[in-house]
């Protein structure tokens, strides 16, 4: 066998050895696969992404937390951090307050929208169509239900209404965790307990995180991301 591919295996099978059995174990360095559209467009689905235990998360991090649910088990959830204990957050017709400032106006989104067929077709032949709209759906050739992104939304300059829960809805699943008569676009004020964050998917009106879920444990939390590929 030539040096050169003795040295390439020795190079390899060092590497898997480190990883396996040193940095993925203490959570060190860990590789982290995104098979959803929950925190699209910061962390675009089949994304791989690059964790770390070695940072302490802030307010606007991606963080990967241990989870379990009914259908899926134990697993571990990545989702941006929006506040942290004794934190006052809120959210008022769409919009997310946190200790009464505005926080999502430097983020790129992702909301839902209903638009008429007419203008589904234009907005099919406007520039990035396949990377920013989402799910689109018609219901018998009505409205058509569109994901779009605030970016998206800027560079053609679109004129659109968000869809939103109205404030005299209330969401069963929430109602049951906070026994509040809330609903995801208007919630809260919601003060932080101790121990715990408040967790948003990008995605916001796709993605199952702290509206209905719950508040996330501090010692729960398995890394913060650093690297998106």
């Amino acid at each position: 066998m030539k040096k050169k591919i003795k040295i390439a295996l020795i190079v390899f099978f060092g590497v898997f050895a480190i990883y396996n059995f040193l940095l993925y174990p203490t959570g060190l360095f860990v590789v982290y696969n995104n098979p959803t559209i929950a925190n699209d467009p910061g962390i675009k689905m089949n994304s791989k992404t690059l964790g770390t235990n070695l940072i302490t998360s802030k307010n606007g991090d991606f963080v990967c937390y241990k989870f379990n649910d009914l259908y899926v088990d134990k697993h571990v959830r990545v989702h941006r951090q929006v506040a942290k204990e004794n934190d006052t957050l809120k959210i008022v017709e769409g919009v997310l307050i946190v200790n009464s400032k505005t926080v999502d106006d430097n983020l790129n989104l992702r909301f839902n929208y209903e638009v008429t067929e007419k203008k589904f077709k234009e907005i099919q032949k406007m520039p990035n169509v396949n990377n920013d709209v989402y799910s689109s759906v018609f219901f018998n050739k009505g409205p058509v239900l569109l994901s779009l992104t605030n970016e998206f939304i800027r560079q053609n300059k679109l004129k659109l209404v968000r869809l939103k829960d109205s404030v005299n809805h209330f969401d069963e699943t929430i109602y049951k965790l906070y026994k509040e008569k809330w609903n995801k676009d208007n919630f809260g004020p919601l003060i932080i307990p101790e121990n715990k964050i408040f967790v948003l998917g990008d995605n916001r009106d796709n993605t199952f995180d702290s509206r209905t879920g719950g508040l996330i444990d501090v010692n729960d939390l398995v890394g913060v991301l650093f690297k998106i590929f």
